[in-house]
């Protein structure tokens, strides 16, 4: 009988990619802040002025609407991927459903991604749909893992 947390197990190495691919995407949202800070000479710190400012004068801003959309955005992940990474590991623990896992898993990545766009780009209802779809995920798995529960 193969381990539950082995990569021989779909459900574990799906879980392990989709985690994996969530995770770099929320690490890209600090780097993209920070590439709109550097292209817009937007700095909340003076310390940071001092050292990246390209522009005489630029004063501390903690207001620029792309650097702030783009670190919106970055708290949003923070709020829903370790979620995701702590309740899969969890779900994954219930033996599930090879195919409802994986799909489970799927669904979240792709909407977080679709989330990211739609937020980066001020498409809506897309956005909304895309975290609606993440928070079902979530719930989902929460849902299967208490009915488990020994209580």
């Amino acid at each position: 009988m193969e381990s539950v947390l082995d990569f021989s197990n779909v459900v574990f190495a799906s879980f392990a990619l989709w985690s994996s691919v969530s995770v770099l995407k929320m690490m890209f949202m600090g780097v993209l802040t920070s590439l709109h800070r550097g292209a817009g000479n937007v700095y909340t710190n003076p310390e940071d002025i001092a050292m990246f400012a390209t522009k005489r004068g630029v004063s501390p801003n903690p207001n620029d609407p792309k650097v702030e959309r783009a670190r919106r955005n970055h708290l949003n992940d923070l709020e829903n991927i370790p979620a995701f990474v702590l309740l899969g590991f969890f779900y994954v623990l219930t033996r599930p459903s090879p195919w409802l896992a994986v799909m489970h898993f799927r669904v979240f990545g792709v909407a977080r991604i679709i989330h990211t766009l739609s937020y980066q780009l001020s498409l809506q209802p897309w956005r909304a749909i895309a975290h609606i779809a993440s928070v079902v995920v979530l719930t989902s798995m929460a849902v299967q893992i208490f009915s488990m529960g020994q209580w």
